[in-house]
């Protein structure tokens, strides 16, 4: 009996946690038509975005058994998190299923489409250029040196960087001892300027 207990915890465990989601889930839709209802909007449009996040849940399943993912199931995930529904543990799930079981080359460019399609995107006049690396890599710090050669080249170049993800600081806890990192659209353009 133990033995089979601790074989099926790690299934029991996941299917407890999905429960509870998908109850958090409810209770905010609730919350949401609550509110919606009283600015006037339809019941109909609260059953459409539950389903939107059902879409979303179903394909995250999907990917997290190692099967490929259409354009549809990738753009309803990356909606969802744009639009902060899914949550942090949905979240990581997908990126623990793109981890673990990999994205295919279609699947990367279906991924990078709906990024760019459900994110807030900035635009420039003339010719915009950026700096991008993988990082990781502890004590390099390239964004910092180039960005600024670059600039003063006469380019734009708004650079987003990351925060720590696999050292002790990412680019951005670097450039904040510097200057604030988190910046609103128009102090963007400003400073663009």
């Amino acid at each position: 009996m133990h033995k089979t207990l601790i074989k099926i915890w790690p299934t029991i465990y996941r299917l407890i946690n999905q429960i509870f989601y998908f109850i958090i889930s409810i209770i905010k839709e609730v919350i949401y038509l609550g509110i919606k209802q009283i600015k006037g909007w339809s019941l109909q449009d609260s059953f459409t975005n539950m389903q939107e996040i059902e879409i979303a849940i179903e394909a995250i399943r999907k990917k997290l058994t190692g099967k490929k993912l259409t354009y549809k199931e990738i753009y309803s995930i990356m909606d969802e998190i744009s639009k902060n529904k899914l949550g942090d543990v949905l979240t990581t799930y997908f990126a623990a299923s793109g981890y673990m079981k990999g994205f295919s080359d279609i699947e990367l460019f279906y991924l990078t489409k709906a990024m760019v399609e459900t994110g807030e995107k900035l635009k420039f006049k003339g010719i915009v250029a950026d700096k991008h690396s993988i990082g990781g890599v502890p004590g390099t710090r390239t964004t910092l040196i180039v960005v600024p050669i670059v600039a003063r080249a006469g380019f734009t170049i708004p650079k987003s960087s990351s925060r720590a993800i696999t050292t002790t600081n990412g680019t951005a806890d670097d450039m904040e001892i510097l200057a604030p990192v988190n910046l609103k659209k128009e102090k963007i353009y400003e400073i663009v300027k």
